[in-house]
């Protein structure tokens, strides 16, 4: 609930500061990003379960440079195109494990994952369209 708040939230923000096509252009590129993602691990014949320590070490990676992009404003478009990455291997992961290892009774977090996921791909995508737009609305 505090997440749907949050989202909610930097979405408004974002509409309010003038960038409410940013907001709709990352809603799309989200959705197409996950449901293109999520078919080629389906379809792919690949084991996906390799990446889980990659991952890992660069969300760790992304927490340590977000608290660094706190003093070094400049860092911030790398951050969010470094997120937008690893939330998009990260939605890879997450549909590979749902589809071959996790149990049926394993469901609950399986759909937190993904969730998860979505959203901070929503949100990374949303400050690199905001962030090179560089304006308001056109």
């Amino acid at each position: 609930l505090s997440m749907a708040w949050g989202v909610a939230t930097t979405c408004g923000a974002y509409a309010a500061a003038g960038f409410s096509m940013a907001v709709l252009e990352a809603l799309v590129l989200t959705a197409t990003a996950t449901v293109g993602l999520t078919i080629y691990t389906l379809r792919s014949k690949q084991d996906f379960s390799y990446l889980g320590a990659g991952l890992g070490a660069g969300l760790w990676v992304l927490i340590l440079g977000g608290l660094m992009a706190m003093f070094l404003p400049g860092m911030q478009l790398a951050m969010a195109i470094g997120g937008a990455a690893i939330f998009s291997l990260y939605i890879v992961y997450d549909v590979h494990m749902i589809a071959t290892r996790l149990s049926p009774d394993e469901y609950i977090s399986a759909a937190i994952s993904l969730y998860l996921d979505i959203v901070n791909l929503f949100v990374n995508l949303l400050r690199i369209i905001a962030e090179l737009s560089g304006g308001r609305d056109q």
